[in-house]
């Protein structure tokens, strides 16, 4: 998400610093909207706001403003060009239960995903890599697909597994002894 000499580290730290209300952040930040633009926002890991890492009235806050402004650009005329995307699981679901609007919102549009099977989990963790020219050990492939085949959370722990190997590889290399470690 980037804007005129603006970009996303600013949008964090400005809704981290307090401020109320995305729409005054975005507006603040400089963001336009043209009317013919789509604008997508990703909101991925977003059960982290569950966790009890997480203050309650941080998470209230955010939760208001988040509800607000996805209903308050809903009902704008001309209607918002913002696409939101949340990425959450089922427990996350769960846990919004609490807070009415939101759970309200998460269930209107949405997506689910099926359990990966292993034709799937093979593309998705060579292909990125391939297009970097990157090369995972083929143990590695096979104890994921193994691992992962079928769970309900395995995109979210497979997206944490790759991230981290990521980090370690080595002459477009991924080994088994990093992922082992």
């Amino acid at each position: 998400l980037q804007s005129k000499n603006r970009d996303v580290f600013a949008l964090k730290k400005r809704l981290a610093s307090g401020e109320k209300g995305f729409s005054k952040v975005f507006e603040q930040l400089g963001f336009e909207y043209p009317e013919k633009e789509r604008i997508l926002i990703i909101a991925d890991q977003f059960g982290q706001l569950f966790s009890s890492e997480c203050d309650d009235s941080i998470r209230r806050e955010f939760i208001g403003s988040l509800v607000s402004y996805i209903k308050d650009s809903r009902s704008s005329n001309p209607p918002s060009q913002i696409t939101w995307v949340i990425t959450r699981t089922s427990s996350d679901l769960d846990a919004a239960y609490s807070y009415p609007d939101l759970w309200k919102l998460l269930t209107k549009d949405s997506i689910g995903l099926e359990p990966m099977k292993e034709d799937n989990l093979q593309e998705i963790i060579v292909n990125p890599a391939k297009r970097f020219n990157v090369t995972i050990d083929s143990d590695i492939v096979k104890d994921l697909k193994k691992a992962l085949t079928n769970k309900p959370s395995s995109v979210a722990l497979l997206e944490f597994v790759m991230w981290k190997l990521w980090e370690k590889q080595t002459d477009g290399k991924i080994i088994f002894h990093d992922y082992d470690d």
